[in-house]
């Protein structure tokens, strides 16, 4: 009777409270070891990490977050070192070692953490110029984030000389302040954040055309997809209804300002 009895409370238990019924999963989830904006911040949470950490939260997991340059997360999904990236741009190279949410045969951008752009920056009163399908006036090579491989597929297709030694988007522009480089390429979001700092305001402008628009995904190992698509899509599916609920554009810009 005793045991009739408990069986009948864990079983109502389930019903009433589906987390204990559940087995709690934690994801191991790499981010790059320097601000990515909107996808990850180290000091605050970011758009794409709110949206990662809801969407797993509604199915009782949690990520558990590794920070490491990016080359190391991208190779980290191609060694299964981790279970996702945030982040990652649909790139078809990427394909044979980790997953995206699809559509159509395309990745799903209703389903994406965002879209972000890569902007070039130049010192004010520069000759350098972008149109959208050529640079002129580059004396020099372009400095780029380190590690972005879109940015240095897209540069490489140009015909533009470039280089990634300068780790992070600040030192560019100090660079840029002091005319040691001609331009640089720094993310949209970022650009606009470092643009109202005082060391920085009046001296560098932004120029209009992006050199790259894209959607950044949660990239998933893809032996786990392969093993568990249901999985997979259910947390990309949570990220897009997320996305699409009303009040989201506030809580992104909230988000992005550290609020």
């Amino acid at each position: 009777m005793i045991r009739k009895s408990l069986r009948l409370v864990l079983i109502l238990a389930s019903f009433l409270c589906p987390g204990l019924a559940v087995q709690a999963r934690s994801l191991s989830v790499c981010i790059g070891d320097e601000d990515f904006a909107p996808y990850s911040f180290l000091e605050h949470e970011a758009p794409g990490q709110y949206l990662v950490r809801n969407a797993l939260e509604r199915r009782h997991d949690k990520p558990v977050y590794t920070i490491a340059p990016w080359r190391r997360c991208i190779e980290g999904l191609r060694t299964q070192t981790f279970d996702a990236v945030i982040g990652v741009a649909a790139n078809e190279s990427f394909y044979s070692f980790l997953s995206l949410p699809m559509r159509e045969g395309k990745a799903d951008p209703q389903r994406s953490l965002g879209g972000a752009a890569f902007m070039v920056v130049r010192w004010r009163g520069s000759p350098v110029d972008w149109d959208g399908e050529q640079f002129s006036h580059l004396r020099e090579p372009i400095n780029y984030p380190s590690g972005i491989i879109v940015v240095r597929e897209r540069l490489a297709k140009l015909g533009v000389p470039s280089t990634d030694v300068v780790k992070t988007p600040a030192q560019m522009m100090r660079m840029l302040v002091l005319h040691r480089i001609d331009a640089a390429i720094v993310r949209r979001a970022e650009t606009e954040i470092q643009l109202e700092r005082p060391e920085f305001q009046g001296k560098l402008e932004m120029l209009s055309r992006p050199l790259i628009a894209w959607d950044g995904y949660l990239a998933i190992r893809r032996p786990l997809c392969d093993t568990e698509p249901d999985y997979c899509q259910a947390i990309w599916d949570e990220i897009g209804r997320i996305k699409s609920a009303r009040g989201w554009a506030k809580t992104s810009e909230q988000l992005l300002r550290g609020q």
